[in-house]
């Protein structure tokens, strides 16, 4: 499938070109729902994913919006294992850090 047919390759474009305008800087993730003519982007870094799950709720409840509670749930889902994935990562380097300076201090003793 073409990827300008659903608008993904627009959707970035947009996303980027908010994110150069505003300066933003440091680790975002983007969480985007493109449904027929609807599109949906979710830009949050790590201090904004509780608000950003919170807004997710707050679309699906929006009667004017197309996005539903299963979809809010979904994507719920998806920001909390992406969380998981970094804290896990962030614990994995902790622990290969203190094994490398425990080796580095047998080294040098």
């Amino acid at each position: 499938m073409d990827l300008e047919d659903n608008g993904t390759v627009e959707l970035c474009r947009l996303v980027h070109s908010y994110m150069c305008i505003n300066k933003l800087e440091g680790d975002y993730h983007l969480l985007c729902l493109i449904k027929g003519k609807d599109k949906y982007a979710f830009l949050y870094d790590d201090s904004s994913r509780a608000e950003t799950l919170r807004v997710l709720g707050r679309f699906a409840s929006h009667p004017e919006l197309s996005f539903t509670w299963h979809e809010a749930a979904v994507l719920s889902q998806k920001i909390r294992q992406e969380s998981s994935k970094q804290k896990e990562a962030k614990d994995n380097a902790l622990k290969e850090g203190k094994k490398f300076k425990n080796r580095l201090e047998g080294f040098l003793n």
